[in-house]
């Protein structure tokens, strides 16, 4: 559980589903490390067939909304950039770790196993990063 986001497991938790009621198909990686991965056939075992696009789509709209969050780190960190000559306060880089820790939970943890969770988590760095360029652009107009 991240501060400032709302426990919310998984549907598949809830359902008392772990790791191994998706990850059931044998791949080899390119090292030769044999693992277990979930595919959207997977999806299909227990759903309907419907259910087959379901990761695909997933996987899409979690990149989008990762690329987006991204998008305003960088326009956060150019602001900074432009706002001080010298070593940046404390407090501001805080705030941008806060929203880098959300962002990174998602983009390492592999989104797909708890979606809502991810686009929450996104939510609150994507707050975190263009709150900070309002508090830079507003502090800016005062000097």
């Amino acid at each position: 559980k991240r501060e400032g986001v709302s426990k919310t497991p998984d549907f598949m938790y809830k359902a008392r589903t772990n790791c191994l009621g998706c990850h059931v198909e044998l791949k080899t990686t390119d090292k030769g490390q044999q693992i277990l991965q979930a595919s959207a056939r997977t999806c299909v075992r227990c759903h309907t067939k419907d259910h087959q696009k379901m990761l695909k789509d997933w996987k899409i709209e979690l990149d989008k909304e990762i690329k987006y969050a991204q998008e305003v780190e960088q326009k956060v960190l150019a602001k900074i950039k432009t706002k001080f000559s010298g070593p940046t306060p404390v407090e501001v880089m805080q705030k941008v770790q806060e929203g880098r820790e959300s962002m990174n939970i998602v983009l390492y943890g592999n989104g797909v196993h708890n979606k809502k969770y991810s686009m929450m988590l996104l939510d609150v760095a994507i707050t975190s990063f263009e709150d900070l360029i309002d508090f830079l652009e507003k502090d800016q107009q005062k000097q």
